[in-house]
C-alpha cells in the first residue's frame, strides 16, 4: 500500500464532507486513519498521531487535516506520485517555510487558502527543499516516523515544525511540493495557546536554530529583544482582531 492518510476529526460535518471530497479522487492506493477525537479524547495532535499511526500499513504517512480539499480529481495521486523520486527525505509537505537570507521567510507553496482561495505564498514548479513545513497535509516514510515519533509535547500547534527542526538536525531535508489542494481555514492559529508552545519549542530548539521559520512567522529564538518582540506582536494581534 502506498499510503496511510492519517487525520484527526474534531467536526462531523467537516468531517463528513473530507470523506465525500477524498472518495472522488482517482488515486485508490491508500488506507484511512482517523483519530476521532469529537469529545476531546487526546491532549493534543501528537498524542493522537502517535497512537493511530502505530498499525498503519502504507509505505508513506500523510498527516492530513479534515480542512483539505483537493482541486482536481488526481490531486492526491499526483502527490503520491512524487514521492518515491523525492526521496530521501525527512518530511515532504504541501506549504513549506524557508530563510530569506535577510532574517525573514518565504512561504513556498501552490495551495489557495480560505473562503476566497487566497494564494498563500511563492508559487513552486517542483520540489524545493525548506525549513520547516505547514500542519495542513504533510508525509513521512513510515519506516523513518516508526523509529521518530512525534515527540510528548502537548497541544494542537507547531507539532510539523517541531517535526521538520529534528529530521534536520538527524540530516535530513524537508521539501514544499506542488499540489492542487485549497485549505479551507483561512489561517489565523496565533493565540495565546499557539505562543505558549512556540515558546516551549524555542527553549528546546534555541541552540541549534537562530530562527524558526513557519507558515505563520519568522521567529527568532535568541536574546532578549527576540521575546519582547514575540509578546508584542501577540499583543498586537489581539488588539487588531479586537478593532475588527
Amino acid at each position: 500500500m502506498k499510503l496511510s492518510l492519517i487525520c484527526i476529526a474534531n467536526d462531523p460535518k467537516m468531517y463528513d464532507e473530507f470523506l465525500e471530497d477524498l472518495a472522488a479522487q482517482n488515486f485508490k492506493d491508500f488506507e484511512l486513519i482517523t483519530a476521532m477525537n469529537m469529545n476531546g479524547e487526546y491532549k493534543g495532535a501528537r498524542e493522537a498521531f502517535n497512537e493511530n499511526a502505530s498499525g498503519a500499513k502504507g509505505q508513506y504517512l500523510m498527516f492530513i487535516h479534515p480542512d483539505i480539499r483537493f482541486l482536481n480529481e488526481n490531486a492526491l495521486g499526483d502527490i503520491a506520485g512524487m514521492l518515491d523520486s523525492e526521496m530521501p527525505f525527512g518530511v515532504l509537505g504541501v506549504a513549506g517555510a524557508a530563510p530569506d537570507g535577510k532574517g525573514g521567510r518565504d512561504i513556498l507553496t501552490t495551495i489557495v487558502q480560505g473562503p476566497d482561495k487566497a494564494n498563500v505564498g511563492r508559487s513552486i514548479p517542483g520540489a524545493v527543499p525548506v525549513q520547516t513545513l505547514d500542519e495542513c497535509l504533510f508525509v513521512i516514510d513510515r519506516d523513518y516516523f516508526m523509529k521518530h515519533p512525534f515527540s510528548e509535547m502537548e497541544g494542537w500547534h507547531l507539532y510539523c515544525v517541531e517535526y521538520c527542526l529534528d529530521a534536520i538536525k538527524d540530516g535530513m531535508t524537508n521539501k514544499a511540493v506542488p499540489s492542487n489542494v485549497w485549505h479551507l481555514s483561512a489561517g489565523g492559529s496565533l493565540n495565546e495557546t499557539y505562543m505558549d508552545q512556540l515558546e516551549k519549542l524555542i527553549e528546546k530548539e534555541k541552540d541549534d536554530f537562530e530562527l524558526i521559520c513557519t507558515t505563520v512567522k519568522p521567529w527568532k529564538t535568541r536574546g532578549r529583544s527576540a521575546a519582547a518582540y514575540r509578546k508584542y506582536y501577540y499583543y498586537k494581534q489581539l488588539v487588531k482582531r479586537k478593532i475588527k
